[in-house]
């Protein structure tokens, strides 16, 4: 069953409206952490903790808010998933009474399968990647009549996410950089969406899936090898059309951070906040746990530091933990990972790399900030 989308498939500010009214009382406003400088990473940072959302993470917002508004006469949903999309479209698709089948890639946490069961639904495991569970949901929705609810690339999923932007309006200042954790880009598109005019939005993926930083290079969504740690979460093969289209209007920046950094940003949290998040949940944090960063501002200009606001953390699951501190690359909108000095061992015995970086820039404002004692990331188209 096919879904209405407007014409640039972007939803409108009067669909986000919608949206927050229909979820208020349905979904958590989940709390902001403040943290001081120093606790978690050398400036001061807020976490947003969806962890405490139903079904532990984000995804509930726009799946309901998709299953809320199906087509007329529904009688069932289908979704792809990686895991957390489908445990929440499992949970929406209860909230309504209506039967679910969700399709995801054979390698599946299974923590993540036994949620998607414990919600109700019908787990179909299917041999390759994200991509390959999307065509066998899609093709259950043709022969059986099914309404597919994307993870991603859909305006009223989407415009549910955008509720996640509108909590924080409320519970930041203006101003403040928001940093996300970003696969296919619906929570990049809604808490963008959200924060238009108000709060510049960064886009963080894992190197090894950059599929919004391709996007973006390329002009349109391409295809891309994703492999990783944070695939089951981040590993769309291409980022949603509405992302693309949202991050270009928006001139946004993407960074690019490695399987180490993340690891480490897992086994951070927990060992000092007692927070245990999986890799996607930790991947935007992974971006500045070492340096200052600011928000975007296109063509390269100098970004120079400033407070840094909220990242959302995804549901707990395993930790790992190893280290190198994170570089701005000064030729491209991503992030290089220098080479960690010996350390002494961790909490969890495993050596830890030094927790310094520096970057390498030539222009006269760069070291004039720098006279000034201020860090400074530049981020060049």
């Amino acid at each position: 069953m096919t879904r209405s989308m407007p014409a640039t498939g972007v939803p409108t500010p009067q669909q986000c409206a919608a949206a927050a009214r229909r979820l208020t009382g349905r979904v958590r406003r989940t709390p902001v952490l403040e943290l001081p400088a120093g606790d978690l990473c050398p400036c001061p940072v807020t976490l947003k903790l969806e962890t405490l959302q139903h079904t532990g993470s984000f995804k509930a917002r726009g799946a309901l808010n998709a299953v809320l508004t199906a087509p007329p006469g529904t009688t069932s949903i289908t979704a792809a998933s990686g895991g957390n999309h489908g445990a929440a479209v499992a949970w929406a698709a209860r909230q309504v009474g209506l039967p679910a089948d969700v399709f995801v890639p054979a390698f599946v946490p299974p923590a993540k399968a036994a949620l998607i069961k414990q919600y109700g639904a019908t787990l179909h495991l299917v041999e390759g990647f994200y991509a390959d569970a999307l065509s066998a949901s899609r093709a259950h929705a043709q022969q059986h009549g099914a309404c597919h609810v994307d993870a991603y690339d859909d305006p009223d999923v989407v415009a549910g996410q955008s509720t996640l932007g509108g909590e924080l309006a409320e519970q930041i200042a203006p101003g403040r950089p928001v940093l996300l954790s970003c696969g296919g880009g619906g929570l990049f598109a809604g808490v963008s969406l959200a924060l238009r005019g108000r709060n510049p939005v960064v886009a963080v993926e894992p190197a090894t899936a950059p599929t919004l930083h391709r996007a973006l290079t390329a002009g349109h969504p391409v295809d891309v090898e994703v492999a990783g740690i944070a695939m089951d979460s981040l590993g769309a093969r291409s980022a949603g059309a509405i992302a693309v289209h949202v991050a270009q209007q928006l001139h946004a920046a993407t960074l690019l951070v490695p399987d180490e950094a993340i690891e480490h940003a897992q086994h951070h949290l927990w060992a000092v906040m007692r927070l245990a998040v999986e890799a996607g949940g930790a991947t935007a944090l992974a971006a500045r746990s070492h340096q200052y960063m600011a928000g975007p501002k296109p063509r390269g200009r100098t970004l120079r530091r400033q407070r840094l606001g909220p990242t959302t953390t995804g549901p707990s699951l395993t930790l790992n933990h190893s280290h190198k501190p994170i570089l701005c690359d000064t030729s491209s909108r991503q992030a290089r990972v220098a080479s960690p000095a010996s350390g002494s061992p961790s909490a969890c015995g495993t050596g830890v790399g030094a927790a310094s970086a520096t970057g390498s820039t030539s222009s006269r404002s760069v070291r004039t900030a720098r006279r000034r004692g201020e860090s400074v990331i530049r981020l060049a188209t």
